[in-house]
């Protein structure tokens, strides 16, 4: 299946479809042809398209840039992957709930859509790519209440099988509030919460990340989160929350502090401790040279939680 493609005139942007995707099934000698209607298209010949190649019983093969020639016969090699068996249970192992979501990392190439239902849970076929890999398994019930699974670390081996017995847990209330230090009441106040592993290995970090107003006496609060330990990102008119040390020293482009932890859900509410942000001023200006009037000007915040 081809989801977009890309042209030698326009190498850094990327076309997709207005209609149906161009889509082929191989023949027994592993063959496909896909009738792409755009292969020499109006701006520039195509040279890259976006392929999916999928198969039960191999991991999927996905490339953003696969180089193309209508007149080629391409060569895609399908990986060996393993299997994983899912069992959620809450309050009772014996008793599986098949009723949940399936968070896996990026890596893995596995969205919850392959988790068919199966006796005991939800299993895949052999297309979990070898390697380590993490999800989390979430559950809502009739009455509304979340639950949430700890983040699970496995390993696949090609052709092998894993069994997860996972089990799942109430969402937890995170509940904060700015320092003194904040004059109130407070403006244009926002909390940002990320929960996850905070661990060396982030790159497998599947995080919950919420986002909710401060009101004017410095309150906020996060519903129906999972439990772990996770970051915090607060934001008003002239504050933010004070950083602190970076886990194990400087890692990633110089930085050594980031966004305060907190243990989730911890015993609230939590006092934040803020500090008072910076001043960016500029002027715009049009193509004369001359101030223009009338721009709208945004400043968001560079985060990213570690």
């Amino acid at each position: 299946r081809i989801i977009g493609h890309r042209t030698e005139v326009h190498r850094g942007a990327w076309f997709s479809y207005p209609g149906q995707e161009p889509s082929a099934r191989t023949d027994f000698d592993g063959r496909a042809r896909l009738e792409h209607f755009a292969w020499v298209a109006g701006d520039g010949r195509v040279s890259a398209v976006d392929l999916n190649v999928e198969h039960e019983d191999h991991v999927r093969f996905r490339d953003a840039g696969f180089p193309v020639d209508p007149d080629v016969v391409h060569e895609v090699t399908l990986e060996r992957g393993g299997a994983v068996a899912l069992t959620p249970w809450i309050g009772d192992a014996s008793r599986a709930v098949a009723d949940v979501r399936v968070n896996a990392n990026w890596e893995s190439k596995v969205g919850d859509g392959d988790w068919p239902v199966a006796p005991g849970g939800r299993r895949t076929p052999d297309a979990f790519p070898a390697g380590d890999h993490r999800l989390r398994v979430t559950h809502t019930a009739s009455d509304g209440t979340r639950f949430y699974s700890d983040l699970v670390d496995f390993r696949v081996e090609a052709g092998g099988f894993v069994a997860l017995l996972v089990e799942l847990h109430p969402a937890v209330r995170f509940e904060g509030r700015l320092g003194p230090e904040v004059p109130r009441p407070v403006v244009g106040g926002v909390a940002l919460l990320g929960v996850h592993a905070l661990e060396a290995d982030r790159g497998r970090s599947l995080g919950q990340q919420r986002e909710t107003e401060i009101d004017a006496d410095g309150q906020f609060v996060f519903e129906d989160v999972p439990a772990g330990a996770g970051q915090l990102v607060v934001l008003c008119e002239g504050w933010v929350v004070r950083k602190a040390p970076l886990l194990g020293g400087s890692d990633s482009g110089g930085l050594d502090e980031t966004w305060p932890p907190v243990e989730v859900p911890g015993d609230g509410p939590h006092t934040i401790a803020m500090e008072r942000t910076g001043t960016v001023e500029g002027t715009v200006r049009g193509p004369d040279g001359e101030p223009f009037a009338g721009a709208s000007v945004n400043v968001n915040p560079n985060y990213r939680f570690w």
